[in-house]
C-alpha cells in the first residue's frame, strides 16, 4: 500500500532504559508456529490459506512513515473499505464495510484493546511509532479471533527489538502548541530481546478552515474543546528458554485527558459540551510457546487491559459549571490458548480456547449549578438556607370622596392617608424549595423579598392596599453545595469460545480453510449460546492470478451498556448475528501493475442501536453489499503509484423507507497516492481522497410523534502531502507534512466541523 518539559522528562527515562541493553544481535530464524503475537497460525514461508482466501491488507513500517502517519487511525484511512469518521463524542470512529467500530475487534499482539462498556475503541491514542505493521482482515476472518468482528479484525504488531534501531526517536511541532513526539530504545541477544517506547501528544486544538462561517457556539479560529493531551509508555521483551520454548511479555501505560468538541449550532440535534478530564489505562500480556515434536505446538497467553475514565458534561460552552460527571472503570481480562496440530502435506489444525471476563463500574453524579432567585415558587437545591425580609412603607394624599387600591393612587375631594408594612421571608433547603409570603396593610403597598443561593433560594412578599405607594426590599444570604441522584453501575460477564480451523494448501494451487466456534456468554441474568463458522477457499488460475471465494456466520453478543444502562438499556436484548459472502480476484498486470477486487455481500440481522425513545432495541435487518477495488503500478523506478475504490449501498430490509441509505455511511470512497523519491533523496507522497454520498437522519415532530427526515452531508475532498530530506541516510532526516491542505471545510457528522489546513515540521533520528 501508498499507506516539550513533559516529553523530555520521559524521554530520559526511555534513555536511561535503552542504555542498559543497546546490544544488538543478528535475528534468529524461528518456528512461525511460536509466534503468539500472530492470532492466526503461519504454515512455511508463505501466507496461510484464510488469508489467501479473504481480504487482508497489511501495512508495513516503512508504508506507515512515508505517509507521515502519527496514529493508529490516520494509518488505517488509507484502507480500502475503511472509513475513520470523528462523530459527536469527538473520537475517531473505525466503520469497515458499513459495520461500526463496535463490530470491528481490535488486537495488540492478539490482545483484545475494546472497552467493556461499549465494545468500542480509540485509534488515536495508539501511536505509530510502537507499530511494526497493521494487519486488516475484513469479511469472513478467521473464528480463532473469537465472537464479533462483522466489519473486520484488526492486529496491531509492535517492533521487536531484534529489527529495531538501539535508540531512535521523532519530535514534531505545529501551531496552537501541538507537539508529538517518541523516543524507544531495543536491544536483543542470542536468546532474548526487549524494547521500550514512551510517545507523547498535545495540543490546544486544531484550527478551522477559512471558509467556515463562524456560528454562536464556534468562531473562525480553533476548534473550541479540541485540545488533547496523550501519553505512552510501551515495553515488551521475549526470551528463549530453548529452540522450542519462549516467553513473551508486553506492558503499555496509557494517559490523558482532551475535549470533545461539541455542534456548531447549525444542524437539529442537542449541543452537549463534555470533557474527558482524566483517562488512565494499562495493559498487561504474559505468554509462553512450546513446541513438543514437530507436529504438536502449544501457545497462549494471559491479559489484563483496564482503562479508568472520568468525563463531564458542562451547563454551558464556557466549560466552567459541571453538571454530571461519569467515573468509570473498564476491565477486560482473560486467557488464550492454542493448540496446533500440523499435519505436514495434510494441512493444519488448530483448536482454541478463549476464556474473557469483562467487567464495567460506573458512577454518575448530578449537579445543579447554583442559583439565587427572587421569584416565588422557585426551586433551589443545595445544603445551603436562604432568608429575606422586606418592609415596606407608603403613604399617598388624594383628594375627593375617592379612594386608591393596590400600589396606585386615587383622586377625589376628600383626603386619604395610609401606612403598611409588609413583611416577607423564605427559606431554601437542598433538593427543595423556599417559599416565604407576607402582607402588608394600610394604604401603601409593601413588597418583600428573599433570595438563597448555593444552591437554595428563599422567596417572599408582600402587599398592601390604599391610596398610596409603599416600597419594601429583602435580601437572603445561604451557602452549600447540591447533588443530586447517581447511576451506579456495576456489572460484569464472562465470555467463553471454544473454536477449530483447519488449513490446507495443495501444491497444485489451491487451498481452503474451514472452521467453526461456540460462544458463550454468562451475565448475571442469563446464560446466552450461539456459533459462528467460516469456509474459505482459493485457487491460483495462472501464475498471475488468483482467485477466492468465502463465506461466514458471525455473532456478536451485546455489551455492558447494550444490557445494563439505566438510561437506556435492555436486558432482553439478542445477539447479532450476520452472514457474509466474498468473491475476490488478485491480477499481476504487466509494467508493474497489480489489482485486487473484491465483492461482498451482508446479511445481518438483529443489529442493536437506539430507538427514537433513546433505548437499545434490536432494529431488524441491514443488509450490506459493495465493492473493494486497488490497483498498483511500480513502472518508473522510485516512483509508486495507487488507486483505491471503494462502493457500499446499504440499507434496512425492515425500515419505513425514510433514508435512501444507513447514515454515515458513504456511497463512494476514493483515494489516489503517490510516492516519489527524486534523485537527491527528496521524498514526497501525496495522498488524494474524495469522498461522496452521505446522508443522516434528524428527529423531527408530525402529528405530535417522532419521525426520522433525511438530510445530506456536502461531498469533501482531502489532500494531505508529506516530505522528507534525508540528512544523514538512514540516520535523521526532516520532514514538512500538510494535512487538508486545500483547507476544505467539511463535516463527517451533522453539526461537526472538522479541522482545516494544518502543517506540521518534524525530525526523525536512529542510532
Amino acid at each position: 500500500m501508498i499507506t516539550t518539559n513533559t516529553l523530555f522528562r520521559v524521554s530520559s527515562l526511555a534513555i536511561a532504559i535503552g542504555l542498559s541493553f543497546t546490544v544488538q544481535a543478528d535475528e534468529i530464524a524461528r518456528d512461525p508456529r511460536l509466534n503468539i503475537n500472530e492470532v492466526i497460525v503461519v504454515h512455511g514461508d508463505g501466507g496461510e490459506a484464510s488469508e489467501m482466501a479473504t481480504t487482508h491488507w497489511s501495512i508495513s513500517e516503512e508504508e506507515i512513515r512515508a505517509t507521515g502517519a502519527q496514529s493508529l487511525d490516520q494509518v488505517l484511512k488509507n484502507v480500502p473499505g475503511v472509513y475513520i469518521r470523528v462523530g459527536g463524542d469527538g473520537t475517531p470512529r473505525v466503520d469497515i464495510r458499513g459495520f461500526k467500530t463496535r463490530h470491528v475487534t481490535l488486537l495488540v499482539n492478539g490482545v483484545p484493546m475494546s472497552s467493556a462498556d461499549d465494545g468500542q475503541f480509540d485509534p488515536s491514542i495508539i501511536p505509530t511509532s510502537q507499530i511494526a505493521s497493521v494487519e486488516v482482515s475484513v469479511g469472513p476472518t478467521s473464528v480463532l479471533y473469537g465472537p464479533s468482528g462483522a466489519g473486520g479484525v484488526i492486529n496491531i504488531i509492535t517492533k521487536q527489538g531484534s529489527t529495531a534501531p538501539a535508540l531512535a526517536g521523532r519530535l514534531e511541532a505545529g501551531k496552537d502548541n501541538t507537539f508529538n513526539g517518541d523516543i524507544s530504545a531495543a536491544g536483543s541477544g542470542d536468546d532474548w530481546q526487549g524494547l521500550v517506547s514512551v510517545s507523547r501528544q498535545q495540543t490546544d486544538g486544531f484550527p478551522m478552515s477559512n471558509d467556515f462561517e463562524p456560528t454562536q457556539y464556534q468562531d473562525g479560529e480553533l476548534r473550541v474543546n479540541s485540545d488533547k493531551e496523550v501519553t505512552n509508555v510501551y515495553a515488551q521483551g521475549s526470551y528463549w528458554l530453548s529452540d522450542k520454548t519462549q516467553l513473551i511479555a508486553n506492558m503499555a501505560l496509557r494517559s490523558g485527558e482532551w475535549g470533545k468538541p461539541a455542534r456548531d449550532g447549525t444542524g437539529s440535534g442537542k449541543l452537549k459540551f463534555e470533557r474527558t478530564d482524566d483517562y488512565d489505562a494499562h495493559t498487561f500480556q504474559l505468554g509462553l510457546a512450546h513446541q513438543f515434536d514437530d507436529t504438536f505446538t502449544l501457545r497462549g497467553f494471559g491479559y489484563h487491559n483496564q482503562s479508568d475514565t472520568l468525563e463531564a458534561s458542562y451547563a454551558d460552552e464556557t466549560y466552567q459549571a459541571v453538571t454530571l460527571s461519569q467515573d468509570g472503570r473498564s476491565v477486560v481480562q482473560g486467557i488464550n490458548l492454542q493448540l496446533i496440530t500440523d499435519l505436514h502435506t495434510a494441512g493444519l489444525f488448530t483448536t482454541s480456547v478463549i476464556a474473557e471476563k469483562q467487567s464495567w463500574k460506573s458512577v454518575v453524579d448530578t449537579y445543579t449549578a447554583n442559583t439565587g432567585s427572587n421569584n416565588g415558587g422557585t426551586i433551589g437545591s443545595g445544603g445551603g438556607t436562604g432568608t429575606g425580609g422586606g418592609t415596606g412603607t407608603g403613604g399617598g394624599t388624594g383628594t375627593g370622596g375617592g379612594t386608591g387600591t393596590g400600589g396606585g393612587t386615587g383622586t377625589g375631594g376628600g383626603t386619604g392617608t395610609g401606612g403598611g408594612t409588609g413583611t416577607g421571608g423564605g427559606t431554601g433547603t437542598g433538593g427543595g424549595t423556599g417559599t416565604g409570603g407576607g402582607t402588608g396593610t394600610g394604604g401603601g403597598t409593601g413588597t418583600g423579598g428573599g433570595t438563597g443561593t448555593g444552591g437554595g433560594t428563599g422567596t417572599g412578599g408582600g402587599t398592601g392596599t390604599g391610596g398610596g405607594t409603599g416600597t419594601g426590599g429583602g435580601t437572603g444570604t445561604g451557602g452549600g453545595t447540591g447533588t443530586g441522584g447517581a447511576e451506579n453501575l456495576n456489572d460484569s460477564a464472562w465470555l467463553y469460545t471454544a473454536a477449530a480451523e483447519y488449513q490446507y494448501q495443495s501444491e497444485l494451487q489451491y487451498g481452503f480453510t474451514l472452521g467453526g466456534a461456540y460462544h458463550s456468554l454468562d451475565t448475571t441474568d442469563s446464560t446466552d449460546g450461539n456459533y459462528s463458522a467460516m469456509a474459505s477457499s482459493y485457487w491460483q488460475a495462472a501464475q498471475d492470478s488468483r482467485l477466492s471465494l468465502s463465506v461466514a456466520r458471525k455473532v456478536r453478543f451485546p455489551s455492558m451498556v447494550n444490557l445494563y444502562s439505566q438510561l437506556s438499556g435492555n436486558r432482553d436484548l439478542e445477539a447479532e448475528e450476520s452472514k457474509h459472502v466474498e468473491l475476490g480476484l488478485e491480477q499481476n498486470l504487466p509494467a508493474s501493475t497489480d489489482f485486487s477486487l473484491y465483492g461482498y455481500y451482508t446479511d445481518a440481522k438483529n443489529y442493536i442501536a437506539k430507538d427514537v425513545d433513546g433505548f437499545y432495541q434490536n432494529m431488524g435487518r441491514y443488509k450490506f453489499k459493495g465493492v473493494d477495488f486497488q490497483i498498483n503500478n511500480h513502472a518508473i523506478e522510485h516512483l509508486d503509484l495507487s488507486f483505491s475504490y471503494s462502493f457500499l449501498d446499504s440499507e434496512e430490509i425492515d425500515g419505513d423507507d425514510t433514508l435512501d441509505a444507513l447514515q454515515y455511511r458513504p456511497r463512494h470512497q476514493l483515494r489516489w497516492q503517490m510516492s516519489y523519491e527524486f534523485p537527491f533523496e527528496t521524498q514526497v507522497h501525496l495522498n488524494v481522497e474524495r469522498i461522496l454520498d452521505q446522508v443522516y437522519a434528524t428527529q423531527v415532530k408530525v402529528g405530535g410523534q417522532t419521525q426520522y427526515q433525511q438530510q445530506s452531508l456536502d461531498n469533501y475532498t482531502l489532500v494531505d502531502v508529506n516530505l522528507v530530506q534525508p540528512l544523514i541516510r538512514d540516520k535523521l532526516d526532516v520532514y514538512l507534512r500538510a494535512t487538508n491542505l486545500l483547507d476544505e471545510n467539511y463535516y463527517q457528522s451533522e453539526a461537526l466541523p472538522q479541522a482545516g489546513r494544518q502543517i506540521f515540521i518534524g525530525v526523525n533520528w536512529q542510532i
